[in-house]
Formats: C-alpha cells, structure tokens, sequence
C-alpha cells in the first residue's frame, strides 16, 4: 500500500496538471478582455495541444484505450502542433498588424504530415494492433531518436519566440517610458522555463528516474498556471489606434534592418532647431515623469511624426532613443549632446 502511495500522488499530479491546461486553454481561447486577439488566439491552441497531449497519461492509467482503443495515437497531435502555435503566440504579440502569409503553413508541416499519414494508419489498425502500441516495452533505438527530435522540434521554435521576444524588449524600451506593461517579460520567463523541464523530462525518459518525473510535472503545473495568469493580466501590447500601430510597426522594421538611420525625414538645418525644440519641452514640460509616456505621445507635442522624432534624437545625441524617455535617461542623452554648428 504505502510502495503506491508515491505512484498514486504523481497521478493524481498529472490529473490536476491536464485539467488545469484545458481550462487555461479555454480562457486564453475565448479572451474575455478583447485584448491581444490573435496572440491569445495562438497561445490558447498551444496550452490546448498541452492539454491534449497530457490526456495520453490519463487515458493509459484509467484503461480509457481499452475501452475506446481508436483514441490511440490522436493525443500524439499535441506533440506536433504546440511548438509552431507558441511562436505565432510571440509573433503576433511583438507584432499585431501582421497578416497572414502564405508560407505560414510551412510552420505546420510535421503536424500536416502527421495528420495526412498517421490518423489514416491508426484507423485502419484493429483493436489488438492498436493496444500493442501502447504495450509497456523498453525504450528502443527509435523511440530515443523520436524523443529526440521532438525535443529539438520544440526548442527550435522555443529559441525563435525567444529571439523575436528579445528583439521586442529592445523595442518597448525605445518606444515607451516602462516596459512593464510591454516587455512581455513573463513570456520570455516561460520559455526558459520550457528549456529547463525539457532537459529535466529528457533526463526522466533515459534514465527513467522518478524523481525527474515528479519535477516535471510539478514543473509543467507552475508554468501552465504562470502563463495563463500573465496572458489573462497582459493589457495590448501597443495600446494605439490602427494607423499608430501601423507607424510603430513600419519603426520597428526599418530599425531591425538598419535603414532607419539611413534616412533623412528633414532637412539638416531644420534639425537644430527640432533638437531645441526637444530639449525645452524635456526641460520645462518634463515629460519623462509620465508614467504612460512613448515616443508617439513625444512626437505629438513637438508636431513630428515618430520617424522625425527617432531621427531628430539619434543625430542630436549619441545613442539612438535608448532610455530617452526617462529621467536618468535624458541627463544621459543631454550629457552625450553631440555639438552642432
């Protein structure tokens, strides 16, 4: 009895963290604030696909495959389909006017494939075949090479969503006074959580040490419950009209490809006198004490739009809007003042 009890706990765990992941999934998916549509929308399928994927532990400890054996193979779908989805989450979180494109689907190739080739073989399968699937049997050569590719499967685009989650901290912080509300810090937390129960799940799938498992599923439990209440906390990302976000994207752009620079929105002899501008309203308005304040809100006092202001500011100082919009920031900036003639 007590040999179970261990047994019984880690159960009743992964119970709790399959049902935690189907309701998260169904509050993130219906977004009762509005806000982030596409994101959410993208961030809901990848905590359903964990769901989904959580349930083949379940369906093996209740004998729900004996009684329904054409089950058998579908939770696998997760495996395939909440890697991709986590990136679109990020992707539409650092930028929500983009659209669709039609290489997109290339994203969902191996869930495609799976679909197209697996679901077909799994229904034609007889009920003895199917059952034997899922017969306990040592870990084989091929299933170490499975396990491993869809682990690298998963890190690839958990590495990606970092690297575009990155890009966009940088961003908010040229943009807005506080990237508390932006910076999707919570984000980039969860995918390092991500990287670290993947290494601990690996470790538990080659060496089959039970403690990693209950780590694992502890660990997944947190994350999930993390996740959901920072998206269901998380305001829009930019919070600006349509063509505001349309000007912020196009920003974004041509700073990441280094053509923002290159460009001279106004003649050279009018940017001594946007640079004074800029100085007496940091001055006399001291606008950097504005919890709420951007760049936008910046270029609106100064009559310029946000190109302006970011060109007006990386020529008149030596770093380029970085922490402008603070106080500490500004006496830097002031202090670093190239001299004009």
């Amino acid at each position: 009895m007590q040999d179970e009890l261990p047994n019984n706990m880690l159960q009743v765990l992964e119970a709790l963290t399959a049902g935690a992941a189907f309701l998260l999934a169904f509050l993130i998916l219906t977004n009762p604030r509005g806000v982030n549509k596409r994101a959410n929308f993208w961030l809901g399928i990848f905590m359903a696909s964990i769901a989904i994927q959580l349930l083949d532990t379940q369906f093996v400890t209740h004998g729900v495959y004996w009684s329904f054996p054409h089950l058998i193979g579908t939770a696998d779908l997760g495996f395939f389909l909440f890697p991709p989805a986590i990136y679109f989450a990020a992707l539409f979180f650092v930028n929500p006017q983009r659209s669709y494109r039609r290489t997109d689907f290339l994203h969902f190739f191996f869930f495609i494939t799976y679909v197209l080739l697996n679901i077909p073989m799994l229904l034609a399968l007889s009920r003895e075949e199917k059952l034997k699937m899922i017969a306990e049997e040592p870990m084989g050569t091929g299933d170490r090479i499975a396990l491993g590719a869809i682990v690298v499967y998963t890190l690839t685009y958990c590495g990606l969503s970092l690297v575009k989650l990155n890009r966009h901290q940088k961003n908010v912080a040229q943009i807005h006074a506080s990237e508390e509300k932006a910076g999707l810090s919570w984000f980039r937390l969860f995918l390092v959580w991500v990287f670290i129960l993947a290494a601990l799940w690996v470790g538990y799938a080659l060496f089959q040490i039970e403690f990693l498992n209950y780590l694992v599923t502890g660990g997944l439990l947190l994350a999930l419950f993390f996740l959901g209440y920072s998206s269901l906390h998380q305001g829009e990302v930019y919070n600006f009209s349509s063509k505001e976000k349309e000007e912020i994207q196009e920003w974004i752009e041509e700073a990441e490809s280094g053509t923002l620079t290159k460009k001279t929105p106004v003649p050279l002899e009018r940017l001594g006198e946007l640079s004074r501008q800029l100085e007496a309203v940091m001055e006399k308005e001291k606008p950097y004490l504005e919890n709420d304040l951007n760049l936008l809100k910046l270029a609106d006092r100064l009559e310029v739009n946000l190109h302006t202001l970011s060109f007006v500011i990386n020529e008149g100082f030596r770093k380029i809007l970085l922490n402008t919009l603070t106080a500490t920031g500004w006496r830097k900036q002031k202090a670093f003042r190239r001299p004009r003639q």
